[in-house]
């Protein structure tokens, strides 16, 4: 007896939905199987790590939290130096009242002497900013920040480095593990990593039509493809369900202007999405020098330093209970168009860019996920594993 159509794909979602509503203590059992490299393991990728304070302890999620751990059980001069730039993040996004008593704490837990929490680290002109800080001159506070990284960088970054930076090089030998095929698949489908839609028919940029070198151009021309799409459930050039040779709509991307046939296509998502799908890309939004999209009127109505965030409510959220796809084993062998068959030089190109996971992203969901807190706990960094971590993507999640 064949397999029942459709019964693989009902057996990865109902996993995929189970693996929603574990019970912590019961992820946490299954984690247990992941452990962090050997330290010996991770001597080299020391030298390509960097030793740069900014990439290390500001940029990458996983380097910051280590480093802030490390400054919190280090001394308590190194903790208060990160309460005051956690407070000083919470006053930046914080609106109305909360803005205004976020600055009144921050004025008398960190510029008062007396204060346990005094920036007595601070010297010289940057010490005498701080004790004089009030309401009306609280805009020097961001040389009070400055001083407080150029503080970091010197003495605590130095002992971060020949203390605990092992455990950073641990995490980055996972980051480097390979994307193979499997990977590709899992995380195309769930939605984690994937490779974006400049490849897609109906989004692909005139200069990748016609072979010429692209850059991030081909990305700002799949965004007007993607607002003009969620206005209107079509993409400009290829109507929804349109049964149509990949060839005609090539022709029309380069030879046809979009049209604005939906009611909600007011002025302004009309304006930025001409904009975004200019042919050439020397015209096109966000291709110039000092040109910013989100300045655009389009994006009025949005704080991208509270989306950044991740405080911005977005105005839809999928549901978690909801696989967001109709036959996941398409997935694996097909993109949009069937039958697409891998040669051997498919296989080589495709081998250049699986070199790994995109390091800010990658670090953001081992947060986010709880992967990085129980992967962290001290009785688990002594113990290390010989092997590269496998995929465990209904653990992970």
């Amino acid at each position: 007896m064949g397999d029942l159509p459709g019964l693989n794909n009902l057996v990865a979602n109902t996993a995929y939905l189970r693996a929603q509503h574990v019970h912590p203590d019961e992820l946490r059992k299954q984690r247990l199987s992941l452990m962090l490299p050997k330290r010996k393991m991770s001597s080299a990728l020391q030298a390509a790590a960097g030793r740069k304070y900014e990439s290390l302890c500001e940029r990458q999620l996983i380097g910051r939290k280590l480093f802030q751990q490390f400054l919190g059980a280090f001394n308590p001069q190194y903790r208060v130096t990160t309460e005051f730039l956690e407070e000083l993040s919470d006053w930046s996004f914080a609106e109305d009242e909360a803005r205004e008593k976020a600055k009144q704490s921050i004025l008398a837990k960190f510029c008062q002497p007396e204060s346990r929490s005094f920036l007595s680290y601070l010297t010289g002109e940057a010490a005498e900013r701080c004790k004089s800080l009030s309401d009306n001159n609280f805009d020097m506070l961001g040389q009070i920040r400055e001083a407080t990284r150029d503080f970091l960088r010197g003495k605590p970054f130095s002992e971060y480095l020949n203390n605990v930076f092992y455990r950073f090089l641990q995490w980055k030998e996972y980051e480097k593990q390979e994307i193979s095929d499997r990977y590709f698949y899992e995380f195309r489908t769930l939605g984690k990593g994937g490779f974006g839609e400049a490849g897609t028919p109906g989004y692909m940029a005139p200069e990748i039509l016609r072979q010429e070198y692209s850059c991030t151009s081909v990305d700002w021309w799949a965004l007007g493809c993607s607002i003009d799409e969620m206005v209107a459930a079509r993409l400009p050039f290829k109507d929804f369900r349109e049964k149509v040779q990949i060839e005609e709509v090539t022709r029309r991307t380069l030879e046809d202007d979009c049209k604005f046939e939906h009611k909600h296509f007011d002025a302004p998502t009309q304006d930025i999405i001409r904009r975004f799908l200019e042919k050439k890309p020397v015209y096109r939004l966000g291709c110039r020098s000092g040109d910013d999209p989100r300045n655009h009127a389009f994006f009025k109505s949005i704080n991208f330093r509270r989306l950044e965030a991740g405080l911005w409510r977005p105005a839809w959220v999928p549901k978690s209970n909801v696989v967001y796809a109709n036959d996941t084993d398409r997935f694996r062998d097909t993109s949009e168009v069937e039958n697409v068959k891998f040669e051997a030089k498919d296989e080589k190109f495709y081998k250049q860019f699986s070199t790994g996971a995109v390091s800010i992203r990658w670090q953001k969901e081992m947060v986010d996920s709880g992967v990085f807190d129980e992967l962290n706990r001290p009785n688990l960094n002594g113990r290390g594993c010989e092997t590269a971590w496998e995929s465990r993507t209904c653990i992970v999640l």
